[in-house]
C-alpha cells in the first residue's frame, strides 16, 4: 500500500496477542510468538488510514494505541439471513440423532477450544436435568478440548444426554439449530471475551432462536434484551436460563420472533458491508 501510495485499512475483529496466551500458555517460545502478535496489533492501526473493529473493546484499545476516533468504525460480525432464518423444522437432525419428537434439544455450536467454555454448559446441563427428563444437550463442533469434554460427561453420567456431533459443514448448520428449542453461548470473562463479537450469537438470532449466553464484552450489546443474559462465567446462572426457557415455551417464540428482527435491522452483513464502504470512501476521498 505504501510503494502504491494506496490508503490502507485495518480490520480488527479479535485481540489475537491474548487469545495466543490463553490458548498457548506463556512458555519461552509461546513469548517470543506473542510478542510478534502485540508488535503487529500496536503497529497496525498506526499505519493505518482507518481501523475496523468488531466490538467496542476493540475499538477501546485502538483510541488507547493512538487511532483517532474519527478513523475508526463500526464492524460487528453478522448472519447471513438468506442461510440462516427461521423455518427449518429438525426433524432430519433429530432423526439422525435418535432423539424423540418431544423433546427439547439445547444447542451449542462453536470451537471446543480457546475462549469458548463448553465445560460451563456441560456443568449447567447436569443441573438442568436434575429437574426434567425431556432434554438433549447437543454441542456441534470440535477442537483439542473435545476429549476432555468428553469424559467430563461421562465422569458426570451424561453421555446418553450429551450429543457431540463433531465437526458439521457450515452449509448444514442452519439444520442443527433447527433442531434446537433454545441456543446457548457460554462465556467467562477474559480480555479474550471482553473482545469478541460472537457469530453464534448473531446466527442463533437470524435463526430466530430463544438464546441463553453470558453477559461479556458485546454480549448484551448484541442481544439487546432478546435474549437471556447468564452471569458470565457462571454455570447456575446458564441453568436458571435454560430453565427459564423451556418452562415458558410462548416466551422462547417471543425472543426468537424478536431476535430475527434484531438480526435484520442490525447484526447482518449488509450493515456491515455499509460501515466499511463509508471507512474506504473516507480514506480514499470518495464523496
Amino acid at each position: 500500500a505504501y510503494i502504491n501510495k494506496k490508503p490502507l485499512h485495518y480490520d480488527w475483529d479479535d485481540w489475537e496477542e491474548k487469545i495466543w496466551y490463553e490458548s498457548c500458555g506463556r512458555s519461552l517460545h509461546s513469548r517470543f510468538i506473542g510478542g510478534f502478535f502485540k508488535l503487529l496489533e500496536r503497529v497496525l492501526p498506526l499505519l493505518s488510514d482507518s481501523v475496523s473493529c468488531a466490538s467496542n473493546r476493540l475499538k477501546e484499545l485502538a483510541v488507547d494505541f493512538g487511532v483517532k476516533d474519527e478513523f475508526i468504525f463500526d464492524a460487528p460480525v453478522g448472519a447471513d439471513l438468506v442461510k440462516f432464518k427461521p423455518g427449518p423444522s429438525g426433524a432430519q437432525i433429530k432423526a439422525k440423532y435418535h432423539i424423540p419428537e418431544n423433546e427439547h434439544v439445547v444447542l451449542y455450536v462453536g470451537q471446543l477450544h480457546g475462549a469458548q467454555y463448553v465445560d460451563l454448559l456441560i456443568k449447567a446441563a447436569n443441573v438442568v436435568l436434575n429437574d426434567r427428563k425431556d432434554v438433549k444437550f447437543m454441542i456441534v463442533g470440535e477442537g483439542f478440548l473435545e476429549n476432555q469434554l468428553r469424559q467430563m460427561v461421562k465422569d458426570s453420567g451424561l453421555e446418553n444426554k450429551v450429543i457431540f456431533t463433531g465437526a458439521v459443514n457450515h452449509e448444514e448448520i442452519p439444520l442443527y439449530i433447527g433442531a434446537a428449542s433454545i441456543c446457548i453461548a457460554p462465556f467467562r470473562d477474559t480480555k479474550v471475551t471482553q473482545c469478541k463479537s460472537p457469530l453464534k450469537i448473531v446466527e442463533y438470532m437470524a435463526s430466530g432462536k430463544a438464546i441463553v449466553a453470558s453477559k461479556v464484552g458485546e454480549v448484551r450489546k448484541m442481544l439487546g434484551g432478546v435474549g437471556f443474559l447468564a452471569a458470565a462465567g457462571d454455570y447456575q446462572s446458564l441453568a436458571e436460563g435454560i430453565n427459564a426457557l423451556l418452562n415458558d415455551r410462548e416466551l422462547c417464540k417471543k425472543l426468537g420472533l424478536a431476535a430475527r428482527m434484531r438480526a435484520e435491522r442490525k447484526f447482518n452483513w449488509s450493515y456491515t458491508a455499509t460501515n466499511l464502504l463509508e471507512a474506504y470512501n473516507k480514506i480514499s476521498g470518495v464523496k
